[in-house]
């Protein structure tokens, strides 16, 4: 182990706006201390049991970053003074490859490319120190992602532990397709109205797989770094794979068997399979009952329950919505749908509210904790 990640660290986690306090509780659960919430990221403090937890358990997080040197620029030679004296030999060896990634608004620099050349000339020159080698810079796989912050004459240096965004958990094969809802939107929906998988969660026609996937998960108690991706952190020559395996096994030990408290209700075939194919890829297919009918055939449990009604993607509120009956009298229903389709007073008015953001699509998630019989709009 490393002397840098030896002890407790800044970290700073990236997330959606309107996210923040769940990541927040979810930093703090995780073992993180110090947590201050930002614009669309959290920042706090943890040691290498926290970044890796983080990486593996975070449901809203996008990308988990230490922070190795926070500064205050006089002239262009001190960004390349600041990272020359950071130890970048104890994350990777000369033979590997590195990626600088930058936003630079500064008078100080020319172009986002001048700064990041101060930047890889000090690693450079780091390296020539002890080795005749060092490392190259690779666009497409480097074994170290380096993000570099400069804002007038305030800069940041971070080093990004995730690699690809955390979203991408790996049980969707399309990856390259937007998600209609984000994993990371979908997550913090059930986060927000307190879902654990001990009551039934009724699901309508047409619910966006990444919700139905996220709610397993949950249900199971199975972190979503466990479902089939990589991480940058694991290239690194620091990196610590008994501690990494520990924490896993940790983590696995966690999960547990399904017991089919999610119902879906998906009369589409297609749909169907699926949703019933991306369910396997999370190893959560237990946790789910995927009920082939129409919304009006549908019986609701006498006892407990939650009905999430999820965005169409027709705009305002879903169909379904308008069927909400006596069939859900004294059980909770929650509607999430865009911010664009809400009327600025709501009627009825909801016992919880949130906004949540995918980039800029804006969402409101509300909770009605007796009964909906009108869509009330």
């Amino acid at each position: 182990m490393n002397k840098l990640i030896r002890k407790p660290f800044p970290l700073v986690v990236k997330t959606f706006e309107g996210l923040e306090p769940i990541l927040a509780e979810e930093m703090r659960k995780l073992g993180a201390t110090h947590i201050r919430k930002l614009q669309r990221a959290v920042r706090g403090e943890g040691d290498v049991l926290t970044l890796y937890r983080l990486n593996l358990m975070s449901r809203t997080a996008l990308k988990v970053l230490i922070q190795v040197a926070e500064f205050e620029l006089r002239d262009k030679g001190d960004l390349y003074d600041v990272a020359r004296r950071i130890a970048w030999e104890e994350f990777i060896s000369p033979e590997q490859s590195l990626l600088i990634e930058s936003m630079v608004q500064s008078r100080f620099f020319e172009s986002q490319q001048d700064a990041q050349r101060e930047v890889r000339d000090a690693i450079n020159d780091r390296f020539r120190q002890f080795s005749d080698a060092w490392p190259k810079v690779d666009y497409d796989k480097p074994d170290l992602r380096i993000q570099l912050l400069v804002n007038q004459n305030k800069a940041l240096i971070q080093i990004d532990t995730s690699g690809l965004s955390l979203h991408r958990r790996g049980y969707r094969e399309d990856v390259a397709e937007v998600a209609p809802l984000n994993e990371l939107v979908a997550a913090a929906t059930l986060l927000y109205l307190d879902y654990d998988g001990r009551q039934p969660l009724i699901l309508p026609p047409g619910t966006p797989e990444t919700l139905v996937a996220e709610a397993a998960l949950i249900a199971r108690h199975l972190a979503p770094g466990l479902c089939g991706r990589e991480f940058a952190v694991q290239q690194w020559k620091s990196f610590d794979k008994p501690v990494w395996n520990t924490v896993k096994a940790q983590v696995q030990e966690r999960s547990k068997t399904g017991n089919g408290s999610i119902q879906v209700i998906e009369p589409d075939a297609t749909r169907a399979e699926r949703l019933m194919k991306v369910l396997k890829a999370t190893h959560c297919a237990d946790a789910v009952q995927i009920l082939r009918m129409g919304w009006n055939e549908y019986t609701a449990p006498v006892q407990g329950g939650m009905l999430l009604v999820p965005p169409t993607g027709t705009g305002g509120f879903p169909a379904t919505f308008a069927d909400v009956d006596a069939r859900f009298t004294g059980k909770p229903v929650a509607v999430l749908t865009s911010l664009e389709e809400v009327p600025s007073k709501l009627s009825p008015v909801p016992e919880r509210r949130w906004e949540l953001y995918q980039g800029k699509a804006g969402y409101l998630l509300a909770r009605y904790d007796s009964s909906l019989r009108v869509p009330g709009f």
